[in-house]
This record gives structure tokens, C-alpha cells and sequence, in this order.
């Protein structure tokens, strides 16, 4: 009896490997070549893969999304998130209008108001709070920049944050510019668009 115990289900596995190994194997039919016959494989029909592409949005907007799960709004982790990608955003922005020549101890500080809606991050209400950057052309880029700044990012919820402060120094430009060997100047020149 212990032996028909194994050997039922093992029988049972043998034959469904049997079965997806020979439904797996394409078809194939002789097709006649100057006397010879000469086997080709028959397309196999594939089902369609089923779900949303990427890009697409769910069809209730209140569905959970396929692309990834919102954080929530009184989360430590949609603070973090704020605190830390944000500023990293708004810094590269505000690299593209450095040219290089400053002194890397000048800095901007700006304030300004985060809004997100169906994961658009846009920028509004920006601010001089404090700046010690001596080219007042690139301090007006740079706010205009960051004031210009939107991208989207599918974890954060819909929300609205007042008073945000990002601190832009001329040492931080060094990461997101192309720069020579002592850093202190990129290699190239960045148009002021």
C-alpha cells in the first residue's frame, strides 16, 4: 500500500511533465523540396499577455495601482522620501544654469511650495530666503529653474507641502555636472534656457 502511495503521484507527476514537454513542441509537416520532404515547425499561437502596459492608468482612480502602491500621506517614509528626493531634484535643475567661476562656499537658499497630483511633482511659490551668490544672473536662473521644475513620481500621493527650504551650494553643482579634475568648474557650459 505504501508503495502505490508513491508510486500514484509519481506516475501522475511523470505524465504532466510528459504533457507540457510534448505541448511545448512545436508542430511540424512535411512540405515537399525537389522530391524530398523537409520538416518546418508551425508557428505556435501564443495567448496575449493580459494587464496594463506601463503607461496606462488603472480605469478607477481610486484603484491601486499595478505600477506601484502610493505612500501614505502621514507616513515617516513619504517624509523621508520629500526630504531626500525633492532636494535632489531641484539641485540638478539648478546645476543647468551653472557655468562655472564661482567661489563653491556661495549658496542659494529657496523656499518653496511642493504640490503632487496623479503623481506630477510641480513647484510653485519659490523664493529667495537667503543668497551669498555673488552673479545675480545665475541666482535668477536658479530660481526660475527650480520654479520651472516637474517630474513625476508614482510612490508619492496626491498632497500639497508649504514652506519647503532646499539649500543649493556651488560645492553640491559638483555631482551633476561633467567637471575637470580640481572640480571646481564643469568642463563644459551649460546653456541658461
Amino acid at each position: 500500500m505504501k508503495k502505490l502511495l508513491v508510486i500514484v503521484p509519481c506516475g501522475v507527476l511523470v505524465a504532466c511533465c510528459y504533457w507540457l514537454l510534448s505541448a511545448s513542441k512545436p508542430e511540424t509537416k512535411a512540405l515537399p523540396v525537389a522530391g524530398a520532404t523537409v520538416e518546418t515547425a508551425a508557428p505556435i499561437a501564443r495567448a496575449p499577455l493580459v494587464g496594463l502596459p506601463a503607461t496606462a492608468a488603472p480605469a478607477d482612480k481610486n484603484a491601486p495601482s499595478l505600477i506601484a502602491k502610493k505612500l501614505d500621506p502621514k507616513s515617516e517614509a513619504l517624509r523621508v522620501r520629500v526630504d531626500e528626493n525633492i532636494p535632489s531634484h531641484l539641485y540638478a535643475e539648478a546645476a543647468r544654469c551653472y557655468q562655472g567661476g564661482a567661489n563653491r562656499d556661495q549658496r542659494i537658499d529657496l523656499t518653496y511650495h511642493l504640490h503632487v497630483a496623479d503623481s506630477e511633482i510641480s513647484i510653485s511659490r519659490v523664493h529667495v530666503d537667503e543668497s551669498t551668490l555673488t552673479d545675480r544672473n545665475l541666482e535668477r536662473c536658479i530660481r526660475d529653474r527650480v520654479a520651472a521644475a516637474h517630474w513625476r513620481d508614482e510612490l508619492l500621493p496626491d498632497w500639497d507641502s508649504d514652506d519647503e527650504t532646499v539649500y543649493i551650494s556651488v560645492r553640491g553643482f559638483k555631482k551633476f555636472l561633467a567637471s575637470n579634475d580640481d572640480g571646481d568648474e564643469p568642463s563644459h557650459t551649460s546653456s541658461q534656457n
